[in-house]
């Protein structure tokens, strides 16, 4: 099991993989979110809305350019670099790549509201860590989040 990125340089460099469907309530739990302390969000409010509207304008930026944030990324991270030869093949490998990892930030539940969790969604997510013990109990303060 390995998350969509590494799934596809898996694909691109020839291994041949067997996909292995999981089921609809595990495959459509929420995957990306920001967190942070009750203490932090009371002090910093600012600056968290600032860290979320950069990450948004980041994913609108990669998806109207896919080709130059593959290039840009790979400014920044030379190992994330494809390792095929062929240069327009290791862009399209490369954005291919990226496109993968934006496919997991926008529900179609919630359209172009980036971020946004829907109030069940968020409810089966947290259940499903707390059954995984990776919460020690489901939040409390679910009930007072901002979701809808």
């Amino acid at each position: 099991m390995f998350w969509d990125a590494a799934l596809a340089k898996f694909a691109f460099s020839g291994l041949k993989l067997r996909e292995i469907a999981a089921p609809e309530q595990l495959r459509t739990l929420p995957d990306v979110g920001l967190l942070a302390r009750p203490e932090m969000i009371e002090k910093n409010p600012k600056m968290l809305a600032g860290i979320a509207r950069a990450i948004a304008k980041g994913y609108d930026f990669t998806m109207a350019n896919p080709e130059a944030a593959v290039l840009i990324t790979w400014k920044a991270y030379p190992e994330a670099r494809s390792k095929n030869p062929d240069p327009s093949e290791a862009v399209r490998e490369g954005i291919a790549v990226s496109q993968g990892r934006m496919a997991i930030w926008n529900s179609p539940k919630v359209g172009d509201k980036h971020g946004l969790f829907l109030k069940p969604d968020w409810e089966r997510l947290v259940q499903f860590l707390a059954d995984q013990k990776v919460l020690p109990e489901r939040c409390p303060r679910i009930g007072s989040s901002p979701m809808t």
